[in-house]
């Protein structure tokens, strides 16, 4: 099921997005809560197309994501001062003054399984809202078409909530959240800009979710993804 949301203007678009993600927040928790009380989960994708979306959050006083665990659906398995690392594009854009998101990625068996328990333990401690993106291939999170692991990563009863996954045709090894995993989490956002996103968009709508895993999300029994797109 979709909601969708088009705006003539990026900056209105950023700042509805914006607004709904506050909203979600602050009505969970309050600010003037004393400190340990359950916060809510946020999840954002990488890339360059959320920057303006987290710049805005940040800016707001005061900012969501102060009053909430932030975290990632995906991330390249790199250090976290890598220029292609996503937690590293959180803190600089989001996180600034805040403090410290979650990561997803950690060098060390033991380490990875640290990170992964923390995402279980804020899933389930309370409300969760995840910003998704769209490749060019249809692919979001880390879930990319036609590879050996998309219909496993696509599957309802996957019992891994995240899972490692090799894209083909980019670098990097990835940790994604699964269909599964993803299908947790309380509300569903995409945040997609320019026409030709908007083309596979709208392609994906009667498209195969293995050529096109957007469409694994677009069409869920029983979740709404609500679409946020401008020019």
């Amino acid at each position: 099921m979709i909601q969708e949301n088009f705006f003539a203007d990026r900056q209105e678009m950023i700042e509805s997005l914006a607004d709904e993600i506050e909203d979600f927040v602050f009505a969970e928790v309050d600010p003037a809560a004393p400190q340990g009380s359950p916060l809510p989960l946020l999840l954002f994708s990488g890339g360059s197309t959320p920057i303006p979306l987290f710049e805005a959050l940040n800016a707001r006083e005061p900012s969501p994501a102060a009053f909430a665990q932030v975290g990632l659906v995906d991330e390249r398995c790199v250090p976290a001062d890598h220029k292609d690392s996503n937690l590293r594009l959180l803190q600089q854009h989001l996180m600034t003054g805040i403090g410290q998101a979650l990561p997803l990625y950690a060098d060390g068996q033991q380490d990875q399984a640290q990170a992964l328990a923390a995402y279980q333990t804020a899933l389930n401690q309370g409300p969760s809202l995840a910003v998704l993106g769209m490749g060019s291939d249809a692919h979001t999170a880390s879930i990319f078409p036609r590879l050996e692991t998309t219909a496993a990563l696509l599957d309802p009863d996957n019992p891994n909530d995240l899972a490692s996954n090799q894209p083909l045709n980019a670098p990097h090894r990835r940790v994604t959240w699964t269909l599964a995993g993803l299908a947790k989490i309380d509300r569903w956002y995409l945040h997609i800009e320019g026409a030709a996103k908007r083309a596979i968009y709208e392609a994906a709508k009667s498209g195969d979710p293995i050529a096109a895993p957007i469409a694994a999300f677009i069409n869920h029994p029983t979740k709404t993804l609500n679409v946020y797109w401008c020019p």
